[in-house]
């Protein structure tokens, strides 16, 4: 496909597996032009910072939940994040990015009403459950998977949301309350929802807030 469109897919792959590696020092650049230096930590909140932007960054709410079968961790936005778009939700099993309409279905659901219908909460969701539990032969990627029983996966989904939501009180909000901010203050955020590319330097200056040059740069 064209340059553009293939060097969004590569953003996304690369920010998936920084995500689910963050033991892993991880570096992306392009044509000479260092996108990302992501070093090792044990804080996952750093690399949302970075990849993600400081506005999605402050909108996080920690989510848990664990039964038998099952260990959910990570973050989830406020309602008034909500955006029109599924892009930066994510979803993993087993420290593996998939895609899921079920799962992402389940998580959706659990807003209730504090999200519109054609609105999407972003969130990262990292799923352990056992292997034998999993079948991955489903897509050619495996970026699609089967669970031996969907209901149990789904239901630890709606549980831990709506307990994290009620747990900050916000399943007693209005829908729509707040003021909605889809911005996204970080480079390689940026780079996905402008659609530019990092080497057009004519445009790095519109693209990279000014406390960020002199990382990148």
């Amino acid at each position: 496909k064209s340059l553009r469109t293939e060097f969004r897919h590569i953003t996304d792959l690369m920010m998936q597996i920084a995500f689910a590696n963050p033991n892993v020092h991880i570096t992306f650049s392009h044509n000479g032009k260092l996108i990302f230096d992501l070093p090792v930590t044990d804080d996952i909140l750093e690399r949302i910072s970075i990849l993600l932007g400081e506005t999605m960054h402050s909108n996080l709410l920690p989510v848990e939940y664990k039964d038998s079968y099952i260990t959910l961790s990570g973050f989830l936005t406020k309602p008034h994040h909500a955006g029109n778009t599924t892009q930066k939700q994510f979803i993993f099993i087993n420290q593996r990015k998939v895609s899921d309409k079920i799962v992402a279905a389940a998580a959706r659901e659990a807003y209730g009403n504090l999200v519109g219908s054609n609105e999407y909460p972003p969130y990262l969701l990292f799923l352990s459950v056992p292997f034998e539990f999993v079948d991955v032969n489903v897509h050619p990627r495996k970026e699609e998977i089967r669970f031996a029983d969907t209901p149990l996966v789904t239901e630890a989904v709606s549980i831990a949301v709506k307990r994290t939501l009620t747990r900050y009180d916000l399943d007693l909000q209005p829908k729509g309350w707040g003021l909605a901010d889809s911005s996204v203050d970080s480079y390689a955020g940026r780079l996905l929802k402008e659609k530019q590319l990092p080497w057009d330097i004519r445009k790095i200056s519109e693209i990279v807030p000014n406390n960020l040059l002199q990382v990148y740069n």
